[in-house]
């Protein structure tokens, strides 16, 4: 149990640890191939938009997870020693006099970031475990939620509406049976579950809505049915719980959920001849509140809808805004300039002796030895060793070239002579001044002892040097100038290129404005053009019932006269007219006309049926060759009665 206890504590958590921080330069990379993606997708369709933007989602996950076995897999002695020669400071031990002094090998940024996660590693990944443990606990209370939708506050729907549920099923290739279901806790159409889909319209959304607004809606979450959304987004909302704190994640997850509702977009455009009514209906979704992130809701975002809108309506995928865009391009000069130096190692200056200008003759208490003993046992790693006493102003035939720590020259010229001098110091310490009147020395100290003229020979090779010294260090002030107003130079083009960004930036901004403007001109006439065609449908729906109910006034008024008419006063042709009316064989009093015989009835020029027929002649008809003849159009009547 220890020794799981010490594996997990020594190996899993540095590693996991470090995995974590190679997730935010991966991230940034996937954003910007993410952002390729949506940029070479401008006029695609929606289902390629998705379906690149989630094969970079899951190419980040599995570079993730190569990441980390990657860690796990480096053996501890390797990792140990990488991170000694990159992270842990080598030194040059230099014995002065019986004291030692060390200067170190300063390690790159990247190792330095690595070498602190190996050292807070396990402050680092608890850290991360409180916050994703909370991350989990609101994705367990969200999944709850979500199921308790299912179960409270719901009631059937119309057998009509399952009916058409089960069709579109079919027509789509959705094979689970579908569950349609109208519930008081949502304020927008949901779907939701994996083996047991589930619709879940809000009450009263059926009679607020046209029926074919109903069915372009109904369809939207059917094709999230149809695509395994609800899956997808669980595993999704998993992994955005894991790496909570990488924004590139966060948007490109963000991205994949707008192109998601896209896509059922889609789906319903090409399933329904109603484009206006289903825009209609998310113009409307819009002012509702969110849904939960956890299920597939027609308005779940409501910045994303009118871009939705905008795409039904144009045939065109959304383009990155101009912030997304600066964005990618920051994470991109990030990347490569993390790139170029991160792994740069950086070294301070290593004092050296010019010559060693005396042996040792005696040990010392701090020996070579006896340091490179005390830097094993403080665990430094000992680069070079070198044993220097204090110089003395006597010159030596130099071994080696002399390094100059600094150097510093005033020059003076009156007119009536040139005065320089040269204050040149030694990496060890050793201070020479020179100087000269017309290009001649004239004084000379080391250490601020003064050389006497007749020994200027001996310092001859170090004189030299300093010149050469003074010389090059002239030549690159110049360079450095020139250097400078390259920068410069530099500098004023970036700022151009800032100015002419700038102005872009403005451009597009109207260009967005006009866009902007365009929509709202295409929806206005849409709109008047809807208003304007329910106008004249209504006009028309008035005059067809006026029409219709001034025939029926007329034929009640009829009816009205024809029953004060009894069959029994002898008026026989009124009677008979009243029971035409009775059976609604004619309409109009004013044009209309009937023979009535002892083999048939003739109303209008149409020979009416046997029953009622019959009716009419025992009634009337009392010898085979009585007849009842009426005709009449307008102000003219004729009317025949034989009786036998």
């Amino acid at each position: 149990m220890q020794s799981i206890i010490q594996w997990f504590i020594s190996d899993f958590v540095p590693a996991f640890g470090r995995t974590l921080v190679h997730s935010l330069w991966q991230g940034i990379a996937c954003a910007i191939l993410a952002g390729i993606v949506i940029g070479i997708t401008r006029r695609s369709a929606a289902a390629k938009r998705y379906n690149g933007l989630v094969a970079v989602y899951a190419l980040f996950l599995i570079t993730v997870a190569l990441t980390f076995f990657s860690e796990m897999s480096s053996p501890a002695a390797d990792l140990n020693s990488s991170v000694n020669l990159a992270g842990q400071p080598t030194v040059t031990v230099v014995i002065e006099n019986g004291s030692t002094t060390s200067n170190a090998i300063d390690e790159s940024f990247g190792s330095s970031v690595l070498h602190a996660v190996n050292r807070n590693a396990v402050l680092l990944v608890a850290i991360w475990a409180l916050l994703f443990l909370a991350q989990l606990t609101r994705m367990a209370f969200g999944l709850r939620y979500v199921q308790g939708l299912r179960r409270q506050g719901t009631k059937a729907i119309s057998g009509e509406w399952v009916e058409w549920i089960e069709k579109a099923s079919l027509r789509l290739g959705i094979t689970q049976t579908v569950l349609l279901l109208q519930s008081e806790r949502v304020k927008v159409p949901v779907a939701l579950g994996f083996l047991k889909p589930v619709i879940l319209v809000p009450i009263g959304l059926m009679t607020q809505l046209n029926t074919q607004q109903v069915e372009a809606i109904l369809l939207h979450e059917l094709a999230h049915i149809c695509r395994k959304d609800y899956l997808v987004n669980l595993v999704q909302s998993f992994a955005d719980a894991v790496l909570f704190f990488n924004p590139a994640v966060r948007w490109i997850s963000a991205r994949i959920r707008e192109e998601r509702e896209t896509c059922c977009d889609n789906i319903v455009v090409q399933h329904t001849a109603n484009k206006k009514g289903y825009v209609e209906a998310l113009v409307s979704f819009s002012q509702l509140p969110l849904s939960p992130s956890y299920v597939m809701a027609i308005g779940s975002n409501k910045s994303h809808l009118l871009n939705r809108v905008k795409t039904i309506i144009t045939r065109e995928n959304s383009r990155l805004t101009v912030r997304e865009q600066a964005t990618l391009v920051t994470g991109m000069l990030v990347m490569m300039v993390f790139g170029a130096f991160a792994f740069k190692p950086k070294e301070k200056q290593i004092k050296k002796q010019a010559a060693i200008e005396k042996k040792i003759s005696t040990p010392t208490k701090h020996t070579a030895s006896a340091v490179l003993t005390e830097a094993l046992r403080k665990k430094i790693t000992p680069v070079r060793i070198q044993q220097r006493v204090d110089t003395v102003p006597t010159p030596k035939k130099n071994t080696e070239p002399i390094k100059w720590k600094n150097f510093r020259t005033n020059i003076n010229d009156d007119g009536a002579g040139k005065t320089t001098q040269v204050i040149a110091t030694a990496d060890d310490g050793t201070v020479y001044r020179i100087r000269k009147i017309d290009d001649k020395i004239v004084q000379l100290t080391v250490n601020d002892r003064e050389i006497a003229k007749e020994n200027y020979s001996e310092y001859y090779s170090i004189m030299e040097a300093i010149e050469q010294a003074r010389k090059k260090g002239t030549a690159d002030a110049i360079r450095n100038g020139e250097e400078q107003k390259k920068l410069l130079q530099q500098k004023h083009e970036l700022m151009q290129q800032q100015g002419n960004a700038l102005q872009k930036k403005h451009e597009m901004l109207q260009l967005q404005q006009l866009e902007k403007l365009e929509l709202k001109k295409q929806w206005l006439r849409a709109d008047s053009l809807s208003r304007l065609q329910n106008l004249k449908e209504n006009i028309k729906e008035q005059q067809n019932y006026n029409q219709k109910q001034q025939i029926y006034n007329e034929k009640k008024e009829l009816l009205n006269q024809n029953k004060k008419i009894k069959p029994n006063s002898g008026n026989t042709m009124s009677a008979i007219l009243a029971d035409l009316f009775a059976n609604n064989l004619v309409e109009s009093e004013t044009k209309l006309s009937f023979n009535l015989t002892a083999t048939e009835l003739v109303v209008n020029g149409k020979t009416i049926d046997k029953d009622i027929f019959e009716t009419l002649r025992k009634k009337y008809i009392k010898n085979n060759g009585d007849r009842y003849s009426y005709f009449r159009d307008g102000g003219s009547t004729r009317t025949t009665i034989n009786i036998e």
